[in-house]
């Protein structure tokens, strides 16, 4: 699903079987992390992961380009399109 709406401690649904608690049922897939020759941190996935499944939460803030520019040798920065 393109987004994700995760129930809370107002909701009268089962904290177990709820399939909008994903992101409060944390990492269910296993991963290495791992360092590359030139280009920094990787992470992999330990074992095969289903189309579709919740892999993990990936957070960031939006900044203005002038933002980015003055950052840009000290982080990890990417583009999304502008629709």
């Amino acid at each position: 699903p393109p987004m994700l709406f995760e129930c809370n401690q107002a909701c009268d649904c089962n904290r177990i079987t709820c399939n909008n608690r994903v992101v409060q049922h944390g990492l269910t897939q296993r991963f290495q992390l791992f360092r590359t020759k030139g280009k920094g941190w990787g992470l992999k996935a330990l074992r095969d992961i289903p189309k579709g499944a919740y892999v993990c939460e990936y957070v960031g803030e939006i900044i203005s380009d002038s933002e980015a520019d003055h950052r840009e040798d000290d982080s990890y920065l990417f583009d999304l399109d502008n629709r």
